[in-house]
């Protein structure tokens, strides 16, 4: 049996309203899973929470219908979603005759609206699919609009199976190069405190932690904090959103160079000692300290290729006018003054 014909015999069983044929094939499902038992138990708990002191008479299957659409509160589209559950609801109108108290037909609508809810969360949930990257690692994915997002190193992306009819909506913790189909439909790359829009274009999206930066190779692209307009970047434009500020106005940069990271590059521009210690630790899984907080807002611009931990620090010191040291399983930077 499938989850629905369970879940149909659970509802009948806790509602009293099970033949004997049905009572002996839904005994011999809960003997059969720990699963059918623990979802006749979840179906217990909601009817005992839920039957109502007082019902109003039933109404027509159909009437009946529309107020479990509107209690869920389900959009247009959703209630397309729901034929299946509709015919479950039409399948069951013998429940919904005279001949029954009620209260009884209440409670049973009540249970048929938890179990909606129920059902169509978890079809949602489990639509979602993630995808992640492991430390050194870079991934191409291909989404469901045809568009493809490339993750750098240690990133993450969520999305669904299949678009919404009005929206393609992206999630990321990381960093990825997004080279998104051109349609109507507007394509959002959400963050932890930023959101990005386009229609259709090519552009690079930074964010860990609470900072959010967008660097564009191709088109246009609006960025700004998940509320609001926010600022349009056009090609060859940088800006970055920290915590909760607007995002800094646009200014020009060298996008290719900014992507070498897509040719397993190391790369820097501008970027504080702290933010090029966080990104170095991240990539080698290590940790350094940064002896000296004043020399957290140095800057570096550089790009390191297939070269080792010490390498780097050591060009990284020394560009900087600083050194380092191995000390107690982590990496020491310190003036060398």
């Amino acid at each position: 049996m499938n989850d629905n014909d369970i879940k149909k015999l659970c509802i009948k069983a806790v509602s009293e309203n099970i033949s004997t044929a049905e009572k002996q094939l839904f005994d011999k499902c809960l003997a059969e899973s720990e699963e059918n038992r623990n979802k006749f138990e979840e179906i217990k708990t909601i009817w005992a929470a839920t039957t109502p002191d007082n019902i109003p008479e039933l109404q027509d299957a159909d009437s009946e219908w529309n107020l479990l659409s509107e209690r869920i509160r389900l959009s247009e589209k959703e209630e397309k979603k729901i034929t299946i559950s509709k015919r479950f609801f039409n399948f069951n109108r013998l429940l919904f005759t005279l001949k029954w108290k009620p209260a009884l037909a209440g409670s049973i609508i009540i249970v048929l609206s938890i179990f909606a809810v129920i059902l169509f969360t978890s079809k949602k949930e489990s639509q979602l699919k993630t995808v992640s990257t492991a430390n050194q690692e870079h991934k191409s994915v291909q989404l469901p609009d045809g568009s493809t997002a490339y993750l750098n190193y240690l990133s993450s992306i969520a999305f669904v199976d299949e678009f919404d009819e009005d929206i393609r909506s992206i999630k990321l913790n990381g960093e990825a190069f997004f080279s998104v189909v051109k349609e109507s439909r507007p394509f959002i790359v959400s963050t932890n405190n930023a959101k990005v829009t386009v229609l259709g274009t090519e552009f690079n999206v930074w964010a860990r932690d609470e900072k959010t930066r967008v660097v564009v190779k191709e088109g246009k692209v609006n960025l700004g904090q998940k509320s609001g307009k926010g600022i349009e970047l056009s090609e060859g434009e940088l800006s970055t959103i920290t915590t909760n500020l607007n995002p800094a106005q646009p200014e020009k940069v060298d996008a290719q160079y900014l992507l070498g990271w897509m040719d397993q590059k190391l790369v820097f521009s501008k970027s504080s000692l702290d933010e090029v210690a966080s990104e170095l630790e991240r990539y080698y899984s290590v940790k350094i300290i940064i002896e000296d907080n004043r020399l957290i807002k140095k800057s570096l611009t550089g790009t390191f290729k297939n070269s080792k931990i010490e390498g780097v620090l050591e060009m990284i010191c020394l560009t900087m006018e600083l050194e380092f040291e191995f000390q107690d399983e982590n990496y020491l930077i310190k003036s060398n003054k």
